[in-house]
């Protein structure tokens, strides 16, 4: 019965454009866009735990100081991987964002909502393969790699967004509907 009434279900299902738009979003990035994005975070805290261990005094480390070192420090790895050092070496060995740091600066799907809109911006207009920042966010200052980006459009990809709708298994507001 449970398997003629998910066929009945799926026969009777209309998609949505708000589903649709949803899955487009999810499948193909934010408005068809999809970036492997790279970054470099410096960030407060752990700039003045460093400075810490290398012996500064307390009157050196107010948010004002802190900003200061965080921005040499951008403009001087900035300035490395622009002269060709490899970004992915310098995000695993500099970058406060730690999980992050790991994957060598890859930000797991980004997908233009998270890291706020100044880097969503940012993310838009670079160039595939250009080092650029630092750009401040509310967790730090980032240095931001665009590795891909492919644009797809909607109207190419419709009809098998409607067929992965159809073919899913019905929810449980389906069913007790």
């Amino acid at each position: 019965a449970s398997l003629l009434e998910s066929r009945v279900i799926q026969t009777l299902r209309v998609p949505t454009d708000a589903q649709l738009a949803a899955r487009f979003d999810l499948v193909y990035g934010l408005n068809g866009e999809r970036v492997v994005l790279r970054h470099l975070m410096l960030n407060r805290s752990r700039t003045k735990s460093a400075l810490r261990a290398l012996g500064t005094t307390p009157e050196l480390m107010t948010n004002e100081h802190l900003d200061v070192e965080i921005a040499r420090k951008a403009n001087e790895l900035l300035a490395s991987a622009q002269a060709g050092e490899d970004f992915e070496v310098l995000c695993r060995a500099n970058s406060h964002d730690i999980s992050v740091a790991q994957n060598g600066g890859v930000i797991p799907n980004y997908n233009f909502k998270h890291y706020g809109e100044d880097i969503a911006a940012a993310v838009h207009a670079a160039t595939v393969g250009e080092v650029f920042g630092p750009i401040q966010a509310p967790a730090g200052t980032h240095l931001l790699k665009v590795e891909s980006r492919v644009i797809t459009e909607f109207a190419s990809v419709k009809d098998s967004l409607i067929a992965e709708l159809m073919a899913e298994e019905p929810s449980h507001v389906e069913r007790s509907a």
